[in-house]
Order: C-alpha cells, then sequence, then structure tokens
C-alpha cells in the first residue's frame, strides 16, 4: 500500500487525460460581474441549484449581487451545452456575453454540487471593477512577453501556492512578481506598497481564469498605476492558444480534483521546486500542508517531515508543531524557550493574528510539559498523521482538505467497505485499535472508561463517523468511530465496552 502512495506521488499531476485515459468529464468555468438586484438574489441561486441537478450536474457556483462565478462539470458534454444555453438566455446573464471557459478531466472534479450566496465572487475582493485595466487578447499579451518593454511588470494575481507550480516568464527571462498571499485579500496591501514604484511602469497581470484581475487592476489603478493590462480569460485562455505553454512555465492550478492543468502533453515544464531541498516538484497535495496556517506546501516525497512548514513559516519548522505526544519534556522545554523568543522578537509589524498564534502554540506545549511532568500523561511512540483529518499518514489521500474534501465513502463500493460498528448516545466505551496514532495529550487517562455524548462527522463531514465522549475521569473530547481510511479500512479511536 506504502508503495502505491509513492507510485501515486511520482505521476505527473495533469487534470487533462493523460496517456491511457480517458477524458470522461466535461468540465466549465465561468464568471459575470453583472449587478443582481438583492430581491432576485434568492430566485438566481434556486434556479441554478433546480438546473444543475436536473441535468445531474457537480461542481461549485458562487451567487453575489455582482453576477455569478462557477466551475460545473458533466460526464456529458451535450449536457454542458445545454447548461451554457440556459444560462445565457436567462436574466440578467443574457444581457452580457459570458466568457465560457472549457476543459475536461480524466476524473470527477468535484465530489457534488454546492451553490451559495456569498459577498463576493472572489473572497476578500471588496470594491468595484470599474476602473479596472485593459483586457488583453492572449496573442496581445503574449506579444508584450515576446518583446517585453524595459520597465515592463508582470504580476500574479493567485496564491503563494499557486504561484509555486507555474507561472509567466518574458523573453528577457524576467518572471512574474509573486506578491506572497495566502488569499486575494492581501492583495490591497500589496498595492500599497508598490504603487508608487509601479507608476509610469507598464503593468501586466493575471490569474487563472481572470476574475481576480477584475478587481486586482482596479485597485492597482486606483492608487495611481495608469497602464495596467489584464489577461482576458487568465492562463486558461492563454494554454488554449499557446497549446506548448508559450511564455508560460508548469501548471496551472485549478480548484478540484484535477488539482493542476498544463500544456499539451510533452511540453509541460517542471517550474516548481521542493521547498526543503529545491529539487525540481510541481505537485501539490492535499496531505501536505502548512502544519502552522494549513495552507498547500510543496515538498517531494524525499523530504517528506512529519509536519510540514510553508515558506512563510520556515523559521517555526523547530519549535512549532501540532502533534507533542511524542516529544519528551527536555525537547517540549527547548520549544518553549524558542517559541518565547519568537515572541520577543515580534516587532509594530506583526498583526496581532501572528501573535495570537505564537501565543496559542506556546500555551500548548508549556500545558503539555506540565502534564508530563505531573505523571498525568506519558510519552508516547511518534506517529506521523495528517494535520487535517489527523490519519496516519499512509492511510491518509489528501482528501479531507479543502476543495479536495469528500467523503472517503464515495472511492469504494459497498462492498468493499466492511460495515460500521453500531454506536448510540450513553453507549460506554474505552480505548480502541486505532487510539495508538491519535492526539496522546488528549486521552482520558490509562485504563479509562467513558459514555458517548454525541454522535456527529469526523473533520466536519456529515458521515456520522465520530463521537464525542465524556471519560469518568479526564473530561470530554471527539474521536474516530468508524473513519474510512484511504486504503478502505475503518478507523476506531474508541470501542463500546461492557462493564
Amino acid at each position: 500500500f506504502i508503495s502505491q502512495i509513492m507510485e501515486n506521488e511520482e505521476r505527473p499531476v495533469d487534470g487533462n487525460a493523460v496517456k491511457g485515459e480517458r477524458a470522461c468529464h466535461a468540465v466549465v468555468l465561468f464568471y459575470l460581474y453583472q449587478e443582481i438586484q438583492q430581491g432576485h438574489l434568492d430566485s438566481v441561486i434556486t434556479a441554478q441549484t433546480d438546473l444543475c441537478t436536473r441535468l445531474g450536474m457537480r461542481g461549485r457556483v458562487l451567487v453575489s449581487d455582482e453576477g455569478i462565478n462557477g466551475t460545473v462539470s458533466s460526464p456529458d458534454a451535450d449536457v454542458l451545452d445545454q447548461y451554457i444555453a440556459e444560462v445565457s438566455k436567462t436574466p440578467p446573464f443574457s444581457e452580457v456575453q459570458i466568457d465560457w471557459k472549457r476543459s475536461h478531466s480524466a476524473v470527477e472534479p468535484f465530489p457534488d454540487l454546492v451553490v451559495k450566496r456569498v459577498a463576493h465572487l472572489v473572497a476578500g475582493a471588496a470594491g468595484s471593477t470599474e476602473n479596472g485595466g485593459v483586457h488583453l487578447s492572449p496573442e496581445e499579451f503574449h506579444a508584450v512577453l515576446e518583446s517585453p518593454p524595459k520597465e515592463l511588470v508582470v504580476i500574479d494575481v493567485r496564491n503563494t501556492f499557486e504561484h509555486a507550480i507555474g507561472r509567466f516568464v518574458a523573453a528577457d527571462g524576467i518572471a512574474a512578481i509573486e506578491p506572497k498571499m495566502k488569499s486575494f485579500g492581501g492583495f490591497a496591501s500589496f498595492c500599497d506598497s508598490h504603487a508608487e514604484e509601479f507608476a509610469g511602469k507598464k503593468v501586466l497581470m493575471y490569474c487563472t481564469g481572470g476574475i481576480r484581475c477584475e478587481k486586482a487592476s482596479a485597485m492597482l489603478r486606483d492608487r495611481g498605476v495608469d497602464d495596467v493590462g489584464q489577461l482576458r480569460g487568465g492562463i486558461h485562455r492563454y494554454l488554449e492558444k499557446y497549446p506548448d505553454g508559450g511564455h508560460f512555465e508548469g501548471l496551472n492550478f485549478v480548484f478540484d480534483k484535477r488539482r493542476a492543468i498544463g500544456p499539451k502533453e510533452g511540453a509541460r515544464r517542471v517550474a516548481g521546486a521542493c521547498e526543503y531541498c529545491s529539487a525540481p516538484f510541481d505537485q501539490l497535495d492535499g496531505a501536505r500542508i502548512c502544519t502552522v496556517c494549513r495552507d498547500l506546501v510543496l515538498v517531494c516525497p524525499k523530504c517528506r517531515p512529519s509536519e510540514l512548514h510553508c515558506r512563510q513559516h520556515a523559521a517555526l519548522r523547530t519549535c512549532f508543531f501540532t502533534f507533542l505526544d511524542h516529544f519528551p519534556p527536555d525537547e517540549l522545554a527547548r520549544q518553549a524557550q524558542e517559541l518565547r523568543g519568537v515572541l520577543d522578537s515580534m516587532g509594530p509589524g506583526s498583526s496581532r493574528n501572528q501573535r495570537r498564534t505564537i501565543s496559542r502554540q506556546l500555551d500548548k506545549v508549556e500545558t503539555r510539559l506540565a502534564l508530563l511532568e505531573s505523571g498525568a500523561t506519558h510519552v508516547t511512540a511518534h506517529v506521523p498523521r495528517c494535520r487535517t483529518c489527523g490519519l496516519e499518514s499512509v492511510l491518509c489521500d489528501g482528501h479531507c482538505w479543502g476543495f479536495w474534501k469528500e467523503s472517503r465513502a464515495n472511492c469504494f463500493s459497498e462492498d468493499d467497505l466492511e460495515p460500521r460498528d453500531a454506536v448510540a448516545v450513553g453507549d460506554r466505551v474505552r480505548r480502541g485499535p486505532g487510539w495508538g496514532a491519535r492526539y496522546g495529550q488528549q486521552d482520558g487517562g490509562a485504563g479509562n472508561l467513558g459514555s458517548v455524548v454525541e454522535i456527529k462527522g469526523w473533520g466536519s463531514t456529515d458521515a456520522m463517523d465520530a463521537v464525542a465522549v465524556d471519560w469518568d475521569v479526564g473530561g470530554r473530547n471527539v474521536y474516530r468511530f468508524g473513519v474510512i481510511a484511504a486504503n478502505g479500512s475503518r478507523i476506531y479511536d474508541v470501542v463500546r465496552a461492557s462493564e
């Protein structure tokens, strides 16, 4: 099983069908900034939900008073055509032509359908699009990169982890600037810091499909940068026009199970590098996230430590860990001392959230150390675990994180899955076979018994595969009860007990 995992990690990540696979799902990405009156939002959401459900489609559709933003898929390309036709003739989307960006996938991109109301079509993207930049076709964008002017600035308006695996590079070798964002909400401060530097220069910007540039270009122009051009249709449209990659190197990250799409087969150049050893690598995975901020981390299998730290939090690699149960007292004391030093070194530029994160970790380490010194708990064996779901790393397939999140039950047939043990509120429980791989500092004491007080989903799912237990001694906590691992087995932290 472990060898299978390593084989999958070495496999090129490309959402398009690879050699020997059939592209069995049609996908379309779209957005439209078109005002929707507040009184009509619910009807638009209902119409989208009904249409997608009737057509058997999956995907994500966001609706706000700004307009609509979505990616939907179907195993039948004709169904996708029908969806596009019906949306295009329905007000208010019939008033302006939508740029429908098609692609395909060898896997089902989405686990389900979600249509929801949001404050902004792009999270954190407040403000107007009225003062936006000039929309450049892929050919126009390419021409500037082919013969770049002396003072050209190219800005990647995507998140750090997206930039890490693919970016534009002009003919003179100058790569796009990466604003170092974990979300689009950080772009405003980037503009504040660089507007004076960019004034008077030619600025190009790009994103995945174009939507983030609509407000990003306006933000920059509102701060006095006049010559701003944005790639119409984003990287998606550019790769359609230049299937060999053109001036785009690497992969275009997408927010679904394809993970990334790239140039045609044989043309892809690995643009990413492992953040630990700098070896060429470009495969992001939901099981590889920063233990501090839970952002995706680009790290190759050979360098993969038990807990990862992104570039922003690289300085905390020796003192900030989620799982503390395997550390002896002297190591915890060292971590606490280093965390105090980090707190003392934080200057006025540090945010309240940054200080709070370090303070909470220090409290966690000191609490664990006190429990060990009092004899209330003990050091356990080191078992690498997923930062998101708590499963042993060899059992987690990364489908527990973010937009890859789904019930593992969808990956197996009923015949392949063993039945889940029955449990009810009020049942008495004791430690089970999965206990040793869980958080040692949260146990209820050696040989302790407890009562089930709630049945819920593990990791915020609706699978009802976890139980909250009130221990006779040691308080209350939540434990896995039938969680499905990547190999189809079930994990039980606790089991029913007879006293």
